[in-house]
């Protein structure tokens, strides 16, 4: 079972419009006090991690370690993560949501998913919940196509990511 060149194009042009989408419906939310997308993100897979290394959380995001190193800073700074020293090895940090980190992602989530929920006011639950399935699954595809070509380079000695 094979995807057509054509799909899988029309598909990329999907994800762009969507992602545009998305980020026109959040700007048309945010308040001053919003961390921003991108840093909410880093702050559910802090969540979900419940503690992780950088150069882990930094794989999972898809980012350079130095990029993922200035987000958490700048979560630090405003009380939102803890980092403590990694036991296991004295040269990495373990970071993890600090109560307020935790208060400030749940607060965020339910704003976004409000937001959501109003544009989504003319979709059937069951439309809705389609939806959801099917971009976890095309998530999980990609993220899986991403750690296979991140062993086979690995196995080459390429780097993954570059900043």
């Amino acid at each position: 079972m094979s995807v057509e060149p054509e799909t899988a194009e029309r598909l990329v042009n999907r994800i762009v419009d969507f992602q545009r989408a998305v980020r026109c419906v959040s700007a048309a939310h945010v308040t001053p006090a919003d961390q921003g997308i991108a840093l909410i993100g880093v702050l559910r897979m802090i969540s979900e991690a419940g503690e992780a290394r950088g150069s882990d959380l930094a794989e999972q995001l898809g980012v350079g370690a130095s990029v993922l190193s200035r987000q958490v800073s700048d979560l630090h700074a405003v009380g939102l993560v803890e980092r403590r020293p990694d036991p296991d090895d004295g040269r990495a940090q373990l970071i993890t949501l600090s109560g307020r980190g935790r208060e400030e992602l749940g607060v965020a989530q339910a704003r976004r998913a409000a937001v959501i929920a109003e544009a989504l006011a003319g979709w059937a639950e069951d439309e809705a919940a389609q939806a959801a399935s099917l971009l976890e699954k095309l998530a999980s595809t990609f993220d899986h196509s991403i750690r296979a070509k991140a062993a086979r380079k690995a196995a080459r000695g390429i780097p993954m990511h570059t900043d």
